[in-house]
């Protein structure tokens, strides 16, 4: 067996603290209570102190409790753009002993159907313009969504039907509750989180990462970089909290460590850069298409961002070229690739900024191995590609401690995919790799046939789902095309016709085609959109066993032709 280990010192991971009790304790920089951690883009007086959080999540604990009747164990749906509020409510869950379930708040009411039947929440605290969708979800789900108690997040909300948050939580007691104490328990088997993963097969699957996981990465990051992960950085922040990426590193991590994090809400280039500039930003944490926007962007270079150390991409591996035209407008500023998952609490590999390779993903997180092995699971000889299996405590059942079986750790109410994801302990990322002679990993591909939009994960399963259930289509599948202009891949759709709609008149064909597009933007995501356009094909391309040919269908681009195209890439 050939296995990889990360060259950074090993990690000693506590097993019997929540990561309340851990913030509770900890305070490593030694940062000052009074200082600003987070802040609201578009409020500045809207802000938390280090103590602050602290003192914030004990009281909202026990408001939520006193309130809202919320117990130990109760699952709580967050729908809700970025804001200081998520961040305060996050951790009054936690501190209480709730579990988060985070859900894009993006989604359209088709797809909370499925998020919220899964969850089982019994609370949703969503931002106010996302009820109706909630409301309508709810009535759509009938039985197979237990009836929760809806909160309204941020105190702009001037109804009465619903309680507010913090106005009616946090601000209607004084009293303020110690931490969810693990002191004589295994965090390992305690659910802190739930977010979705798309998947290669049907719907996106509830990923649980414990309490060990979250504290993992915690660990794992200052054991990695500590003069990154500390609590002297100051960015501006734009990936969704609904996201395990967005949500460790914009409000866990602050409240850890004590950084200063502007967070915002929708991003918009110029604004954000020019923050950025304001508060002498030294970390970009960004994604390929906001590097390729930088690079484009004339009125970046009338900015000083001097202060600027590091900058992080992460979400989708960045093309060589935008990497040297990024050192051309940034100077000295350390340009670091990350890769992660959500089964792997974020991330697994990151590059230390002193010393990567350009076109990398950097060496393995510290405390954790992986393995680059061929289709029947056998390692690979050094320096081939094949799939990057991983173990470590970030991973959502870690090191394959098989022996834990609780349902806490796991794709939720879906044992199947669970026991597929691993393979003797190891979790099969899907994702495939070489690693190098120094130990950093290069990806080169994906097993799994996910489209990456922007660092957003897009299921062709999920869509081609949606596409069979309109009434024209009779076969349907997708693929992602890379967009070069904007560094990301975009969604594809290709689809035969029941014999009633196949046409040969062109206009014709491009209504049904257009009108087939309008029909599945509106049941999905913003991200899950066809913006690759949605073309005709007599057949859809399949195996001697009826399987679908995903791997074909890029190259019927150049058959359908432009006439069938509903949108440019």
């Amino acid at each position: 067996m050939n296995t990889y280990k990360s060259p950074y010192l090993d990690v000693n991971i506590p097993t019997d603290r929540s990561v309340s009790q851990i913030l509770e304790e900890f305070n490593p920089d030694l940062i000052r209570h009074d200082k600003v951690i987070l802040e609201d883009f578009g409020a500045p007086h809207k802000s938390i102190t280090y103590g602050g959080i602290r003192a914030a999540a004990a009281q909202g604990a026990a408001g939520l409790k006193g309130v809202l009747g919320m117990r130990e164990g109760d699952m709580a749906a967050v729908l809700s753009s970025n804001s200081v509020d998520w961040a305060i409510l996050g951790h009054s869950i936690w501190w209480l002993g709730g579990i988060i379930c985070a859900i894009n708040p993006s989604s359209t009411a088709y797809e909370l159907v499925h998020y919220l039947a899964i969850a089982k929440a019994k609370f949703i605290f969503l931002e106010e313009d996302v009820l109706a969708k909630v409301e309508e979800a709810l009535k759509l789900g009938g039985g197979s969504i237990t009836k929760p108690t809806i909160v309204v997040l941020g105190n702009d909300f001037a109804g009465d039907a619903y309680r507010v948050f913090p106005r009616d939580i946090l601000d209607g007691t004084k009293v303020q509750t110690p931490p969810f104490n693990l002191s004589n328990s295994d965090n390992r088997k305690r659910a802190a989180v739930i977010c979705f993963s798309s998947g290669t097969s049907g719907k996106p699957k509830a990923v649980v990462l414990s309490h060990y996981n979250i504290i993992g990465y915690l660990v794992c990051m200052r054991q990695t970089d500590p003069f990154l992960y500390n609590g002297f950085q100051r960015e501006v922040f734009y990936a969704p909290f609904s996201h395990l990426y967005g949500m460790m590193m914009a409000f866990v991590l602050p409240a850890f460590s004590g950084r200063y994090v502007v967070v915002m809400n929708k991003f918009e280039l110029q604004p954000y850069i020019e923050r950025c500039a304001e508060i002498k930003a030294t970390v970009l944490c960004v994604v390929p298409s906001t590097a390729v926007e930088l690079v484009k962007a004339p009125f970046v270079r009338g900015l000083d961002l001097t202060s600027v150390q590091t900058i992080l991409c992460g979400g989708a591996p960045l093309q060589v070229g935008v990497v040297q035209q990024l050192q051309e407008l940034m100077g000295d500023t350390n340009i670091v690739q990350g890769y992660g998952l959500s089964e792997g609490g974020v991330t697994n590999l990151r590059g230390h900024a002193s010393k990567w390779k350009a076109g990398s993903v950097g060496r393995l997180f510290a405390g954790h191995q992986a393995r680059i092995v061929d289709g029947d699971g056998k390692d690979v000889t050094a320096g081939q590609p094949g799939q990057i299996i991983i173990k470590g405590p970030t991973v959502f059942i870690y090191g394959g401690v098989v022996s834990l079986t609780t349902r806490d750790r796991e794709y939720k109410d879906n044992p199947e995919a669970t026991k597929a994801a691993f393979k003797d302990g190891w979790f099969c990322s899907g994702d495939i790799g070489r690693m190098d002679s120094d130990g950093f990993l290069w990806l080169t591909g994906r097993k799994k046939e996910l489209i990456k939009y922007k660092g957003l994960q897009v299921s062709p399963a999920e869509l081609e789902d949606v596409l069979l259930s309109h009434p024209d289509v009779k076969e349907a599948a997708l693929c992602g095309v890379f967009d070069a202009q904007r560094q990301t891949e975009v969604p594809v759709a290709y689809v035969s016709l029941q014999k009633r709609e196949a046409t040969s008149n062109q206009a014709e064909m491009g209504g049904i085609l257009q009108g087939i597009r309008k029909y599945v933007d509106g049941r999905v995501s913003s991200h899950k959109q066809l913006r690759g356009g949605v073309h005709y094909l007599a057949e859809i391309p399949k195996n001697a066993n009826g399987k679908l040919m995903r791997r074909l269908l890029p190259a019927k681009l150049a058959e359908v032709g432009k006439e069938n195209r509903i949108s440019k890439l």
